[in-house]
């Protein structure tokens, strides 16, 4: 079994500079039945960006555009132990033609088997074109797949276009999936590509080999001791045809079948109509197809009740799956890859040309409270960035704060909040002031206390270094130094952070977004970021 390694350690990948006061790189997307990326992950928008990946490989990534590779041949991304996002992204004309890549070869090689978690998701392959060959030991089997040739937790994918894999005599074992080709768990996805395993030789080794070929997964459960991982295939479909070409001498059976030719499947179909073959015996009809061995439940459908809602037991389709009779041939599609009519965002003709995504992101998030949907250009108060800096601490901690501390001048809710940890103390007299606008200085303070609250630790101290240094509280010093390191605020130019002056709603929601990005899922961004 190969072991994964990697001699890397850090991303040449990174996130646009800032530019400007205030700005965060990205496009908003408005998906059904998607969540954002992770916070720190990396976006991918070019296949040159995709490619790097291979060299970076335990860094979290998600795409923010479709992606072509025609007129590439692919080195699939192996050994990788990150969290892959397509999110609703296509990724087309993915091609390999030789055997430089394997025994594992795919969008992915091999991934890990043991993730409780997806690891890949929400990414769509179309027209792929896998034609793999296998004609060296140095392992003892092929796998080839869609999405990962061995291995990976995947959910809300799918693949269209052609997986062919041909091996040669001294390979022992061949496996070949839509999907993946051996040791992987897939969840709600589906596969439209043709899967194929040949052998050419002069048959030297005619005892050697068995062959496992499924239209979701090949093979989960060669060896056994992968039962050990939970690897199971569930809530999936199969259209495309599979087909095996056993060598006239062996004496090992040919596995296939229409979901998985070998282990756990639950609650899964296929389409019955669709050609499944062995040594080009039509077995489209076998009772036995879609079962494989050794699994627990698939069941064939029709063509026509394929496209019917009621064939699916038991899936989602007010969240994960749709029917459109207009999409994908009538057959289910997944709602992730549905672009959804962008939300009302209130008042977004006040917001400043620059902040129109940041807002835009910030808003999708939910990090924007209602009250504060308007005027995105008009100075913020103190309280209002109080109710910033709850909604996004609430969101982190999944559950709303409920110690509150008291002001004599004030009852806002989220002034207590914000009290209750410390970001705020008031003005020493048991005031906060909560109408009056806020500063510079003031906004450098409370993020840098609200990152401590929601991290438990507080950001690195640096040396503020702004030309105006000495214009700067000393109350307010260490934390506008901390927030530039950070480069959560980082100056209005000339190397001036003019510490008195107002700070506006709009810089307020993409400080807080980048805070968020910073340590949105309790623990640091990315070290590529």
């Amino acid at each position: 079994m190969l072991l994964c390694t990697t001699n890397v350690s850090m991303s040449a990948l990174s996130d646009v500079p800032f530019e400007d006061l205030e700005q965060l790189g990205g496009t908003p997307r408005f998906l059904a039945a998607i969540e954002p990326p992770k916070p720190g992950s990396i976006p991918i928008s070019s296949s040159e960006e995709l490619q790097m990946i291979g060299d970076f490989n335990d860094k979290d990534y998600h795409l923010t555009a479709d992606i072509d590779l025609a007129g590439i041949v692919w080195k699939p991304l192996s050994c990788y132990t990150g969290i892959f996002d397509g999110q609703g992204h296509v990724i087309r004309n993915l091609t390999i033609n030789d055997d430089e890549y394997m025994p594992a070869a795919g969008l992915f090689g091999y991934l890990p088997i043991d993730s409780i978690i997806p690891t890949i998701k929400n990414v769509g392959l179309e027209d792929v074109a896998i034609d793999a060959h296998r004609n060296t030991r140095a392992s003892n089997y092929a796998s080839v797949g869609g999405i990962s040739g061995a291995g990976g937790y995947i959910s809300n994918c799918y693949v269209t276009g052609t997986i062919s894999l041909t091996t040669y005599d001294d390979v022992y074992n061949s496996f070949a999936g839509g999907i993946s080709g051996s040791s992987a768990s897939a969840i709600n996805c589906y596969n439209m590509a043709s899967v194929t395993v040949s052998y050419s030789g002069d048959h030297s080794f005619p005892n050697m080999t068995a062959a496992f070929v499924g239209g979701i997964i090949g093979v989960n459960d060669f060896p056994p001791s992968n039962s050990h991982y939970g690897v199971t295939i569930k809530n999936c479909y199969n259209m495309g045809a599979v087909s095996i070409a056993t060598r006239p001498t062996s004496r090992n059976d040919p596995y296939i079948g229409a979901i998985c030719a070998s282990g756990p499947v639950e609650n899964s179909y296929w389409n019955i109509d669709s050609r499944q073959t062995v040594n080009g015996i039509d077995r489209s009809t076998d009772e036995k197809l879609g079962l494989g061995r050794g699994t627990e439940w698939a069941e064939p459908l029709t063509t026509e009740q394929m496209q019917s809602q009621s064939s699916f037991h038991d899936w989602d389709f007010d969240s994960i799956w749709a029917i459109r009779p207009d999409a994908n041939g009538g057959y289910p599609v997944l709602r992730v890859f549905e672009k959804m009519a962008e939300p009302h965002i209130h008042e977004l003709e006040s917001a400043s040309d620059w902040a129109l995504e940041e807002i835009g992101t910030a808003f999708a998030l939910g990090l924007i409270p209602d009250d504060l949907q308007k005027d995105y250009s008009g100075i913020a108060t103190r309280a209002e960035f109080c109710a910033l800096g709850v909604a996004l601490y609430e969101k982190h901690a999944g559950e709303e704060i409920s110690v509150i501390m008291e002001f004599g001048d004030t009852g806002d809710i989220n002034v207590r909040k914000m009290g209750s940890l410390g970001v705020v103390l008031g003005a020493g007299d048991g005031s906060f002031a909560p109408d009056e606008p806020l500063t510079r200085e003031q906004a450098a303070t409370m993020l840098a206390g609200l990152y401590e609250a929601i991290a438990g630790s507080p950001l690195p101290k640096k040396d503020a270094a702004f030309a105006d240094n000495e214009d700067i509280s000393s109350w307010a010093i260490d934390s506008v130094g901390q927030v530039r390191e950070a480069g959560i605020m980082v100056g209005t130019g000339g190397n001036q952070f003019s510490p008195a002056d107002p700070f506006t709603k709009e810089q307020g929601i993409a400080t807080i977004l980048r805070l968020w990005t910073k340590h949105g899922d309790g623990s640091s961004a990315s070290s590529a970021t």
